[in-house]
C-alpha cells in the first residue's frame, strides 16, 4: 500500500474547518511514517488565524519547533498578519525579532503583512509610523507595501503627500498599478473632485486602466455632491472607453436622483436594471429606499420593500432601519411591528442603529424614561450607545426641564467611555445659560470645565 503523500493529507486540513479531526490527522502524521513538514502545518495556522484563533495558532508554532519543523515567511507572515488583526503590538515586535534572529529578514510580504494587519485592525496611527520608518531605513518594499501607505495617507486626508510619494516611487523604480492610481484617486474625492479628475486626465494608465473602479469611484463623488455637470462629464468619458454602467455605477445615480428629489427617475432606473440589466444589489434597493424615506414618501418605500422580497434578494439589517425610522417617525405603528416581525423571522436582531432609532421616537414623545431604560437595554447587550444617542435624550431632557437627569446622564456617559461632543456642550451651554444649574452649584462648576474641554474622566465620575 503506498505511503500518503503530503499534498493527499495537506487539501483536507487546509479546506475543513474541523479542528478535532485536523489536529487527530497531524498526531497520527507525527507518530506514523509520513511526518507533517511546513506546508501542512501552515495550512491549519492559516485557518487557526481565519478564524481568530490566534493562542492556538502561536501554540502550533511553538510544536513546529518541537518537531524540528521550522516555519518559513510564509508561516510567520500569517501570524503576523493576525497579531495586527488584533491589535496586538507587543507581541508584533517580538515575533520579528525572533524572525530576524533566525535570518529570515523581514520581507516586502511580511511589511505588508503588518501594515495591512494593523490598518484592518484599525491601528492607522501605528501602521504609518512602521511603513514610515522602514521606507527612511530604506528596506525593500513592494507596490503592494506602497498601495498600504497610500490608502493611510488618504484615510487621513492627505492625498497630496500620497501623490508626491507615488512619483518618488516611480523614481526608485517601481510601477504603480491600478489599485495604487484608485486609491489616490479615491482619496481626492473625498475632498476635491475636481484635482481628482486632474490626476484621471493626467495620469498614464497603460494596458491595466482605468477600470471602472476607476469611473465609478469619480461617479460616487460626483453623486454624493448632487453634481449633474461633472456626472454628464464621467459618463461621457465612460462610454467613450467603451465602459457600459454597472450595479454600482447606476446605484451612484439613484442615490443623485433621490438626493436633488428626482424621485420618478429613481425609481424609472430601478425598473431599468430590473429589465435589462445590470441586476440590482441589496444596496441599490436601499438607496432607492432611504432616497424615498427621505422624501417622506414611507407608502412607495413599503412597497419597494415588498417588491425587493419577491426578487428572492434578502432584507439586511440596514433595510429594516431605513424602514423602522421612518416607520418612528411618521407614526406608523402598525408598519413598524410588521417590519420588527419580519426582522426577526429573518434572524436578524436590532443594532445600535434599530435602538437609536426607538429611542428617537420615544423622546420626541416625551417617553424619556423608557428611553433611559431602552438605552440601558442596549448595555447589557453588549451594544454602545453612540454619542448620538445620547445627544438625543439630552435634548429631551433639556425640553422638558429635567436638569438633575442631564448631569447624571452626562455622568454616565463619560463612566461608559463616551465623549461629549460639540452637541453635548450646546445643550449643557443652554442649561446653564438659562439658569437652570442654580441648584447644582458644584456641578455647575464642573459643566464649565468639561464644556472647555479641561475636565478629565476621574473629576467626572468622582463628583
Amino acid at each position: 500500500m503506498p505511503k500518503p503523500s503530503f499534498f493527499g493529507e495537506n487539501p483536507e486540513i487546509r479546506w475543513e474547518r474541523l479542528w478535532g479531526e485536523a489536529f487527530r490527522c497531524l498526531n497520527e502524521m507525527q507518530t506514523g511514517s509520513c511526518k507533517p513538514n511546513v506546508i501542512t502545518y501552515t495550512a491549519v495556522v492559516k485557518f487557526l488565524c481565519d478564524d481568530g484563533k490566534i493562542e492556538e495558532a502561536l501554540g502550533l508554532l511553538n510544536k513546529m519547533e518541537k518537531e524540528g519543523c521550522n516555519p518559513d515567511s510564509v508561516t510567520y507572515n500569517i501570524i503576523l498578519r493576525e497579531l495586527c488583526h488584533q491589535g496586538r503590538v507587543t507581541e508584533i515586535g517580538e515575533l520579528v525579532q525572533v524572525i530576524e534572529q533566525k535570518g529570515l529578514f523581514p520581507d516586502p510580504f511580511t511589511h505588508a503583512a503588518i501594515a495591512g494587519g494593523l490598518l484592518k485592525g484599525g491601528k492607522i496611527g501605528i501602521a504609518f509610523e512602521f511603513l514610515l520608518d522602514i521606507i527612511a531605513r530604506g528596506c525593500t518594499v513592494d507596490v503592494v507595501v506602497y498601495n498600504i501607505y497610500f490608502n493611510i495617507l488618504c484615510h487621513e486626508n492627505r492625498s497630496s503627500e500620497s501623490s508626491t510619494l507615488m512619483r518618488s516611487m516611480i523614481e526608485t523604480g517601481l510601477t504603480p498599478n491600478i489599485v495604487s492610481y484608485n486609491t489616490i484617486l479615491k482619496g481626492f474625492c473625498k475632498n476635491n473632485i475636481d484635482k481628482a479628475l486632474e490626476l484621471f486626465d493626467r495620469t498614464e494608465w497603460g494596458a491595466n486602466g482605468p477600470d471602472l473602479v476607476s469611473f465609478n469611484t469619480l461617479l460616487s463623488a460626483a453623486c454624493k455632491q448632487g453634481n449633474s455637470r461633472m456626472i454628464r462629464r464621467i459618463l461621457y468619458r465612460m462610454e467613450y472607453e467603451g465602459f457600459k454602467l454597472n450595479a454600482v455605477s447606476s446605484t451612484c445615480l439613484i442615490q443623485y436622483f433621490g438626493t436633488v428629489g428626482k424621485i420618478p427617475e429613481c425609481l424609472k432606473l430601478l425598473e431599468a436594471m430590473m429589465s435589462n440589466g445590470p441586476s440590482p444589489t441589496i444596496v441599490t434597493f436601499n438607496t432607492v429606499l432611504s432616497s424615498l424615506c427621505k422624501n417622506r414618501l414611507l407608502g412607495k418605500a413599503h412597497l419597494v420593500f415588498e417588491y425587493l422580497k419577491s426578487t428572492g434578494l434578502l432584507p439586511d439589517m440596514i433595510t429594516y432601519n431605513i424602514l423602522i425610522r421612518a416607520s418612528i417617525r411618521e407614526r406608523n405603528d402598525q408598519l413598524m411591528s410588521q417590519l420588527l416581525r419580519d426582522m426577526y423571522s429573518q434572524r436578524l436582531k436590532p443594532d445600535a442603529v434599530t435602538f437609536g432609532s426607538f429611542i428617537y421616537g420615544l423622546c420626541k414623545e416625551g417617553n424619556i424614561s423608557i428611553a433611559v431604560q431602552l438605552r440601558d437595554q442596549m448595555i447589557e447587550n453588549g451594544i454602545m450607545p453612540s454619542i448620538s444617542v445620547y445627544n438625543t435624550i439630552l435634548e429631551a431632557m433639556f425640553k422638558r426641564g429635567k436638569f438633575g437627569d442631564i448631569i447624571s446622564l452626562l455622568k454616565e456617559m463619560v463612566m461608559e467611555g463616551c465623549e461629549p461632543n460639540a452637541y453635548s456642550h450646546e445643550i449643557l451651554n443652554r442649561a446653564m445659560s438659562k439658569g437652570c444649574m442654580k441648584g447644582f452649584p458644584r456641578t455647575a462648576k464642573l459643566l464649565e470645565s468639561v464644556i472647555s474641554g479641561e475636565a478629565c474622566h476621574g473629576r467626572l465620575i468622582t463628583r
